[in-house]
């Protein structure tokens, strides 16, 4: 990876988290629902978060203070969107193409912001709680 910005050295290590989550999303169960099968995608991600609590927690923190880091996270997160919504979409049945279709954009948008809302939850409690336990808090919020 070429690094061009401090912004990139701070990212640079989840650039592949959109490729793994669409690689567990492909290969959760057909008769999953779509809302298990994403949240279940997420969960590598959030493993790899717990792996480093000390790096990850300062990050997030920098995140939230720094506002062009804030903006390359948001871009980060739509690139990740991108990559699952093809088969977000082919689990509802649906064409990754129909951009009428508010299901595949929906489901994604909220297991990610079930994941910023976790992640902002354990920085500010400085990683008290187990990580998959505040995700699976945040989603079972939504249901």
């Amino acid at each position: 990876m070429l690094i061009r910005h401090k912004e990139d050295v701070l990212m640079g290590e989840v650039a592949d988290a959109g490729d793994t989550m669409l690689s567990v999303l492909q290969a959760r169960p057909d008769d999953e629902t779509p809302w298990l099968s994403i949240r279940r995608a997420v969960y590598p991600l959030i493993e790899r978060y717990a792996d480093q609590p000390e790096r990850v927690l300062r990050s997030a923190r920098l995140v939230k203070a720094t506002p062009a880091l804030a903006t390359l996270h948001h871009e980060k997160l739509a690139s990740w969107r991108e990559v699952l919504r093809p088969e977000v979409a082919r689990r509802f049945s649906a064409s990754p193409d129909d951009t009428t279709d508010p299901r595949p954009d929906a489901l994604i948008a909220a297991a990610l912001g079930c994941l910023d809302a976790a992640v902002a939850a354990w920085a500010a409690s400085d990683g008290i709680q187990p990580l998959t336990q505040i995700f699976d808090y945040a989603v079972d919020a939504i249901g």
